[in-house]
């Protein structure tokens, strides 16, 4: 497709949030031509979306911006639960799988200037004051019309994304339902410093007969004070509440001798809980809150939008570089639809658990969280699940399972749909990587491993199906041989191999015998074989790509 400047455009991305400026990142880094409009003159002004869970920060390391959002964010270790004065539940980030067992809480603006600076590195500025006024599409692409500045002007591309928000003028060309519905209760927020005895590093949740109150860290010394308000309440309170009612309201449910003081942002806000019937159509593509809108419980909204936008950028540019067939696109509404609809769910059941107005189901709640939070596992997985490392892709079309496990059951490794966990490895001159270091490439990464203590006719074996998938694949695929000592390297003549050298590697696998592992540019696992046979893996590529021999 052609714009109307007469250069390629491959995909035009709607709204420049968090969500397509990750979207554009991930083209532009992959060298798809894109471009991002959004209607606003400016950015938003308001901190909105604070919570940065573990595996949004993988995926920030993946596209080099960790160090900026570590450095001008605040860190938070766990999740407490109060009731009548006394702790019922902790939840600790800290044990979470990942290099990054934390979260980190920055104010919405800052991730976007982190993301607009790094995309302008890209060579992509944010087109402002363009808004998509309507588009049409057929097999081979979409015309858009953009109103810039009054004037109305056309814009082909491939494939249009919608990251437009909750409002979404794509999903309403779409006519896509956006089913679901309003909590009754309003909300109010104030982002305040606090005097007194407080947690720099946990997220408080109090639960008062009267209601919850939060509090949220924030970088410079702030926190993020929230607290529901019943329906019959809402007359009462203004569109801005005062200092002296936000005071009010952290002494009649907080823990006592707090004074709240120079507020940078105070409101209301009512939340719903709503999602798009289907994620795509043709062309044309929907992302974050486009797609799914939820209650804040959990802080997994814009987290769960860059992961829509960081499942979708890798396969349009395989799509439209004509690397991969376009059947391939529609694995993200397969993929991404049902972790929004287990995101919907969770966050509606947590936001109905804490908000109980019934005096006996509070008490039977806070004796059950109290009780479930005394088991290991329980705490575990939630804090899992919040870290947004549970997400799996097993029921996709683009993922094969050769090791004879199934999910969660027979297999104690890593299968086919699962995120692919990080290890540290060595190359030949001592020097120390990690894996998501490796994972940065732009391109599947393919693990042969050769096993804890391989034999080195099979070191070679795997080392000729290297050289036949890099052959064939060069474009698509970095090919890794993984050796457990330096003297199975010169068994190898095919590149430089990875020593697993402590076996932390293999260990966290579980792998003993000679396996292949396919990663995909998103981090998951796209293919696992425990066989050394070709064949399959073989058969896998030529469905999902187009050789470049």
């Amino acid at each position: 497709m052609m714009n109307s400047t007469g250069a390629t455009l491959d995909v035009l991305v709607a709204g420049a949030g968090p969500v397509g400026l990750m979207l554009a990142s991930g083209l532009a880094r992959r060298g798809t031509g894109c471009r991002l409009i959004d209607k606003l003159p400016a950015p938003s002004p308001e901190s909105r979306a604070l919570a940065i869970f573990p595996r949004t920060l993988e995926v920030f390391e993946s596209i080099g911006v960790i160090d900026s959002v570590l450095e001008l964010g605040h860190r938070i270790d766990h999740i407490a639960v109060y009731s009548e004065g006394r702790q019922i539940a902790l939840v600790s980030i800290s044990e979470v799988p990942s290099p990054y067992p934390f979260v980190i809480s920055l104010p919405e603006q800052e991730t976007e200037r982190i993301l607009t600076s790094h995309l302008a590195r890209l060579g992509i500025e944010i087109e402002r004051e363009a808004a998509l006024a309507g588009f049409t599409q057929d097999e081979t692409g979409v015309v858009a019309t953009l109103d810039s500045q009054g004037r109305n002007r056309p814009c082909t591309a491939s494939y249009l994304v919608g990251c437009d928000g909750a409002r979404s003028t794509v999903r309403h060309a779409l006519n896509i339902p956006f089913k679901g519905a309003a909590y009754d209760e309003t909300f109010v927020l104030a982002d305040i410093k606090l005097a007194g005895r407080r947690h720099d590093s946990e997220i408080s949740l109090y639960l008062h007969g009267d209601g919850i109150l939060i509090f949220i860290p924030m970088p410079g010394g702030k926190f993020r004070v929230v607290g529901d308000l019943a329906p019959d309440s809402n007359r009462q309170v203004a569109l801005r509440p005062t200092l002296a009612e936000i005071q009010e309201l952290v002494e009649h449910r907080g823990p006592g001798g707090l004074v709240v003081r120079d507020p940078s942002w105070i409101s209301t806000f009512k939340i719903s809980r709503r999602k798009a019937a289907r994620f795509s159509r043709g062309r044309v593509f929907l992302a974050g809150d486009a797609a799914h809108i939820h209650s804040p419980a959990g802080g997994q909204g814009m987290n769960t939008g860059i992961q829509d936008a960081h499942n979708l950028a890798w396969k349009l540019t395989l799509v439209a570089s004509h690397q991969s067939p376009e059947n391939l696109l529609d694995s993200y509404d397969a993929e991404r639809e049902p972790v929004a609809a287990g995101v919907l769910e969770f966050t509606d059941q947590f936001t109905k658990m804490a908000t109980l107005d019934n005096r006996v189901a509070q008490g039977l709640r806070d004796l059950a969280l109290h009780l479930l939070a005394g088991l290991p596992r329980f705490e575990q997985n939630l804090a899992e699940r919040l870290a947004e490392l549970a997400v799996s892709y097993h029921d996709s079309p683009i993922v094969e399972e050769h090791g004879g496990g199934l999910p969660g059951l027979l297999s104690d490794g890593p299968v086919a749909g699962d995120r692919a966990p990080d290890g540290r490895l060595f190359k030949r001159r001592g020097e120390s990587v990690r894996l998501f270091q490796i994972l940065r490439d732009t391109r599947h990464v393919l693990l042969l491993f050769a096993g804890t203590a391989p034999a080195a006719n099979e070191v070679r074996k795997l080392d000729a199906l290297s050289k036949t998938i890099q052959a064939a694949y060069q474009r698509q695929i970095a090919v890794h041989l993984v050796v457990p000592s330096e003297d199975h390297v010169e068994q190898a003549d095919s590149g430089p191999a990875l020593i697993d050298i402590e076996g932390r590697l293999h260990q966290g696998y579980q792998v003993q015998e000679p396996c292949l592992y396919l990663i995909r540019p998103d981090g998951y696992i796209a293919f696992h074989s425990n066989s050394m046979a070709a064949e399959p893996l073989e058969d896998y590529l030529k469905r999902i790509f187009r050789a470049t021999v």
